[in-house]
C-alpha cells in the first residue's frame, strides 16, 4: 500500500504456443477447439491485469492422407484470434 492506496493488480503477459496447446489440449476435443485465449488467461490468472494474448505457431500445410480442410480450419481460426482485442499473432 503507498500512501493509504492499495496497490494495482500485477500486470502479466500471456503467451501461448499453439503446437502445443492444440497436441496436448485440443487434438481429440472438436467442442474445444475455438478456444477463446482471453477466457482462458481470465480463468487461470484472475489476480492479474492481463496486458495481451499473443498466439504463436507454424502454418498447417495440407499432407498427403491428412485432414485436407486443417489449413482452412487454421486460417479461420486466427482470423478470429485477429479479432479479439487482446489476443494478437
Amino acid at each position: 500500500m503507498i500512501d493509504g492506496l492499495a496497490s494495482p493488480r500485477p500486470t502479466v503477459s500471456v503467451y501461448v504456443d499453439g503446437f502445443n496447446l492444440y497436441r496436448r489440449l485440443l487434438e481429440g476435443q472438436p467442442q474445444d477447439k475455438w478456444l477463446d485465449l482471453e477466457a482462458l488467461a481470465r480463468a487461470l490468472l484472475p489476480e492479474y491485469e492481463r496486458v495481451r494474448v499473443r498466439y504463436f505457431t507454424a502454418i498447417v500445410k495440407a499432407l498427403p492422407g491428412a485432414d485436407r480442410d486443417s489449413p482452412q480450419r487454421q486460417q479461420a481460426y486466427l482470423r478470429a484470434l485477429a479479432t479479439v482485442r487482446r489476443a494478437q499473432q
